[in-house]
């Protein structure tokens, strides 16, 4: 039987759901972090795009963002957020791996 706390009586599957749901968030934390990490530096990707042939307007189309925030990651004045981080990050690793092959 559980002990009763300062706010009541918690249950087996609340207590449960909690971990479950702090253990999601930190997977989900853990990714966020590996994606940022996984992103190279400013210059790389100006780099990687650059020797691909890919204009920053035609990355910024495939990425469903403005030419001038592509402009500003590669600067390094902005990093991108979220999804578009972590489409970045697949097709700059895309360029990199089509790269390697020519």
């Amino acid at each position: 039987m559980l002990k009763k706390c300062a706010v009541g009586a918690v249950s087996v599957t609340h207590l449960l759901r909690m971990l479950t749901g702090m253990t999601s968030s930190l997977v989900e934390l853990l990714r966020k972090a590996e994606r940022r990490r996984s992103l190279p530096p400013p210059a790389e990707r100006r780099r990687l795009r650059v020797l691909a042939g890919v204009s920053q307007e035609d990355l910024a189309s495939v990425l469903r963002v403005d030419r001038a925030t592509v402009s500003r990651w590669e600067a390094g004045i902005l990093t991108p957020k979220d999804d578009r981080l972590l489409e970045y990050t697949l097709v700059l690793e895309e360029l990199r791996r089509v790269m390697a092959g020519s």
